[in-house]
């Protein structure tokens, strides 16, 4: 893999000044610049006849008078109908040593270079690139935990390496709980351990930078049950708020036999405590190729997730209907295997590999932008995502594939 950083100042191209003397960075429909003078021009006395020359100025055009010590400078905005302005400044050049396009800084974008599909797709359109890339914000999930309540996650895989730590075993997984009885997060089982690597995984994962919080709800005997799905929420529910991080819960177990139309409350109320806490839940859609009926969600803000198969279209196995918010790659997809601490699996499917790759997407927004609740989370989501229409089963649909959170196209090193 390849990665490149953009550098997080990059003023413009220097397109060189057209009809002008003094050099001009040009950003394209920018209407702010930032004048450099010439070390011996006083600033004040050239402000004051500026304003004199063109009193149509508006009174706060001037946005900021650096110190002269400091750089002798000013920042303007000329409105598009005053152009003259910035014509007469670009020909002054007695007392202009150059003028810069003021641009939005923005946060740097990191691109991983022949990645797994299931990330790219999160990234870009297929046809986006000449080659599949994905590009994501430095800070990467950074200070968000991801709890992972599943079958444990083996903390020792390469894929939970501390990125950029000097030590190869330095990991980001920790053991937060588990209901067997020598009380470790260790994965016997390899689901808990395949589905952090795509949430988290340093080279298959969307947030490379987040923690990764292995709750084991899997017995001593492998099985999961609703009572042991409990404890490992209740756990979550009481350690989450006290960290004072962002926390978003994947969860890749079933949620509801049949269309979920007649379903007990407990679910519901266990998310909504859980979101009404600022906990962020991720979800499944689960693998009955079936129509989630309304009452499942019952407009809870809660992530469910569909798996769409290579060509973007709706695997045969997955959930769908209006509960289904999101969707991602749920087919042929790159995970982390329990058989070393290096070990890549590359077959893996089920609507439990969909749901953290957005559980991951949601980590790098809350990264990016901070703590937010529940419903403003899933709308950043929506905002951000890639919007697919189809049909299934003779009937519209509309799928919305969640982007990883960039200000701009990412340049290759």
């Amino acid at each position: 893999m390849i990665f490149s950083v953009l550098p997080s100042l990059i003023f413009a191209i220097f397109l060189g000044s057209v009809d002008a003397a003094v050099p001009h960075w040009q950003v394209p429909g920018s209407h702010s610049h930032i004048v450099r003078l010439g070390d011996t021009t006083n600033k004040v006395a050239y402000l004051a006849a500026l304003k004199q020359q063109y009193p149509e100025l508006p009174s706060d055009a001037i946005s900021f008078d650096y110190d002269p010590d400091f750089l002798n400078a000013f920042a303007i905005t000329i409105p598009p109908e005053r152009a003259n302005v910035l014509d007469h400044i670009l020909s002054d050049v007695t007392n202009i040593q150059y003028v810069v396009d003021d641009i939005l800084l923005e946060n740097d974008v990191v691109v991983q270079e022949n990645p797994p599909e299931q990330l790219a797709r999160m990234s870009s359109k297929k046809d986006e690139f000449p080659g599949w890339r994905y590009a994501y914000p430095l800070s990467a999930g950074s200070g968000v935990d991801i709890y992972v309540v599943d079958s444990g996650v083996n903390a020792a895989h390469q894929e939970f390496r501390v990125k950029g730590a000097r030590s190869s075993t330095a990991s980001r997984v920790r053991c937060g709980f588990s209901v067997t009885s020598d009380g470790k997060c260790d994965d016997t089982r390899g689901h808990g351990t395949a589905v952090a690597s795509l949430a988290a995984g340093l080279t298959l994962g969307i947030a490379k930078k987040a923690n990764i919080v292995a709750v084991k709800i899997r017995r001593d005997d492998g099985q999961a049950t609703v009572a042991t799905q409990l404890a490992g929420m209740a756990y979550v529910y009481s350690a989450a708020p006290s960290t004072g991080r962002p926390s978003v819960i994947n969860y890749s177990f079933q949620t509801t036999v049949g269309d979920g139309s007649n379903e007990p409350p407990l679910f519901l109320e266990v998310v909504a405590k859980l979101t009404g806490a600022g906990i962020h839940f991720v979800n499944s859609a689960s693998n009955d190729g079936i129509r989630l009926a309304p009452a499942y969600c019952a407009q809870q803000p809660f992530i469910t997730v569909g798996a769409l198969d290579v060509d973007d279209i709706q695997a045969e196995f997955s959930n769908y209907g209006p509960c289904v918010k999101f969707w991602a790659r749920g087919v042929e997809m790159v995970i982390a295997g329990i058989a070393g601490n290096d070990s890549i699996e590359k077959d893996g499917a089920g609507t439990s590999f969909a749901a953290p790759l957005v559980a991951g997407v949601a980590a790098l927004i809350l990264a990016e932008k901070g703590s937010m609740a529940p419903p403003q989370l899933v709308d950043e989501l929506q905002k951000g995502a890639f919007v697919k229409k189809g049909t299934w089963k003779g009937q519209p649909v509309t799928y919305r594939i969640p982007q990883a959170p960039q200000t701009r196209r990412a340049k290759q090193n």
